[in-house]
């Protein structure tokens, strides 16, 4: 690994499985209380289980854009709203201040795995 790579990991911060289902809960909807100590001032990733497969969802604060990827269904907006809602909270809570993500890019991705010889030789995605 690189040390430019290595710095940019450095700056990502991965959640655990449970974020998201702690911040949206399918009884008790949107919660950020349940996850506020978790969180960091950092490029965010999201793993996302769908019953089936998993997805990630991305904050991207240096970019000011907001991704969604997965490799089946292709679209789920309302893991983007969730996680809008969950950064202007986030910002609000650590900084005081109010912020306008009105502007940002949302992109739902769709993954495609290239197979080759019995293993996943590439990665591609989409923007729907």
């Amino acid at each position: 690994m690189s040390l430019m790579h290595a710095k940019k990991v450095k700056l990502s911060h991965f959640f655990n499985t449970f974020f998201y289902k702690k911040l949206v809960n399918l009884e008790s909807g949107y919660n950020y209380r349940a996850i506020k100590r978790w969180t960091s001032q950092r490029k965010i990733s999201v793993p996302i289980h769908k019953d089936r497969h998993w997805c990630l969802a991305v904050i991207n604060k240096k970019d000011q854009k907001f991704l969604y990827l997965d490799s089946l269904k292709g679209r789920d907006p309302n893991v983007l709203r969730a996680l809008e809602k969950y950064f202007v909270e986030e910002v609000k809570e650590k900084s005081g201040k109010d912020i306008d993500i009105s502007s940002w890019n949302k992109n739902l991705l769709k993954i495609f795995l290239h197979r080759r010889m019995g293993a996943y030789s590439s990665i591609c995605c989409n923007t729907l």
